[in-house]
């Protein structure tokens, strides 16, 4: 038993009054009672009884405040006395603390200065493998040894020179097939223009010959007699019939070699159409500008669908 159950075991005694003799009293008063004003013995008894029970509980309250008392003041002394060791101890361990506290800041330090290399280290890997157009995790790239990483570098470096030559090469291929489509563009309306210039040429000239075979009627008509005007209007019918046969058969002509030059033109013109489509359905990367470009696409196409149409009408020599 310790010493502190001894002490409160000693102090529970000085109840004087065991759980027995509470059992005694309350088997004893259990059955008392008062029948009515006129019991006096029943009264007596029950007073009598409250009484002692009375006693009794006066007393335990009595001896709870007593022990309670002593209890407080040991508490006191025990805490007194636990404060002043605990300050004079502190005084001690304070400075200890303190020079602990120094190592730690300074072993704080170091290993933050040590993570700020490690990071930078990293960041710097991550930061030269994007340069050559390679993402791996921060995990990923801290795990790699130097020369692991440098392996990798090396790859991807190379990997992205030829993506870099690739990607000129294919500019170039694209610029050069633009200045092809716009010189083809550019003597397929030379051609155009000169074709209009010519049927313009044969529509005056068809013109011309009509005024003069006009001019010739109203001379023969103004110099011949009445027989000689209507023998001259006849003949001037007949030519007239003849011219307009010439002409219309000239047209005719014009029109038929429209239409072969249609007809020869048709694969070229469905090529150019194959271009057209390929200028509308381009798929155009992300771009800041890319509604822009989709917009000259969509014009240009519109341009060589019209050149195409062009061709199937023969409007444009080959």
């Amino acid at each position: 038993m310790s010493e502190i159950q001894a002490t409160i075991e000693t102090a529970i005694a000085r109840y004087s009054l065991p759980d027995a003799a509470i059992a005694e009293m309350g088997e004893r008063y259990a059955g008392l009672s008062i029948s009515g004003p006129d019991d006096k013995e029943g009264a007596g008894q029950v007073h009598e009884a409250r009484m002692t029970v009375k006693r009794h509980r006066v007393a335990v309250e009595r001896t709870r405040k007593e022990l309670k008392r002593d209890a407080l003041e040991y508490g006191r002394a025990v805490d007194a006395e636990a404060k002043r060791l605990t300050a004079a101890l502190r005084e001690i361990e304070e400075p200890l603390e303190q020079e602990e506290a120094k190592v730690q800041a300074e072993l704080d330090r170091i290993a933050a200065e040590e993570k700020a290399v490690r990071d930078a280290r990293v960041q710097a890997r991550l930061d030269a493998l994007q340069a050559v157009g390679h993402v791996i995790p921060w995990a990923q790239a801290e795990g790699f040894t130097d020369e692991d990483f440098d392996a990798l570098l090396a790859e991807h470096a190379e990997l992205h020179q030829e993506r870099v030559r690739a990607e000129k090469r294919a500019a170039a291929e694209r610029q050069a097939e633009d200045e092809r489509i716009a010189k083809e563009r550019a003597e397929l309306e030379r051609q155009r223009q000169e074709q209009e210039a010519k049927a313009a040429a044969e529509r005056e000239s068809l013109e011309t010959e009509r005024a003069k075979v006009e001019a010739e009627k109203k001379r023969l008509a103004d110099e011949a007699t009445a027989k000689e005007r209507a023998e001259a209007a006849e003949r001037a019918r007949q030519e007239a019939e003849e011219a307009e046969a010439q002409r219309k058969a000239e047209i005719e002509a014009a029109r038929q070699a429209a239409a072969a030059r249609a007809e020869a033109l048709r694969p070229e013109a469905e090529k150019v159409k194959a271009i057209a489509l390929a200028l509308r359905d381009w798929d155009v990367p992300k771009l800041s500008c890319r509604d822009q470009v989709i917009d000259i696409l969509d014009r240009a196409a519109g341009e060589v669908f019209e050149l195409a149409e062009a061709l199937l009408r023969g409007e444009v020599a080959a």
